[in-house]
């Protein structure tokens, strides 16, 4: 599968996980969990590509679900600062400074 087939795939994935969100609500947070870990695959992953729309938007769903579950995530995003990857600690850094700019 071609790189842009894959990003196009994780897109759309997105999309529909964020139609979750909204509809899916109180169970989401049940599978709140294993939800962040396939995220932070997906971060892990797109971090170096040249096309950051992936990241961005898998960022911004993992600060909507951190969000929306009421900080039932943050002890499990405490944990991945000391992940090696920059592009999940680029990530968890954004989730924690946006709750507490907000």
């Amino acid at each position: 599968m071609k790189v842009k087939d894959v990003e196009e795939v994780r897109l759309s994935c997105l999309k529909c996980l964020k139609l979750l969100l909204v509809h899916g609500w109180p169970r989401i947070c049940t599978h709140s969990i294993d939800i962040l870990m396939c995220c932070v695959n997906v971060v892990a992953e797109s971090h170096s590509d040249e096309n950051p729309a992936v990241y961005n938007e898998t960022r911004d769903f993992v600060l909507a679900l951190k969000t929306l579950c009421n900080g039932s995530l943050d002890k499990h995003l405490e944990c991945l600062k000391s992940f090696n990857n920059k592009g999940v600690k680029n990530m968890v850094a954004y989730v924690f400074e946006k709750k507490t700019s907000s």
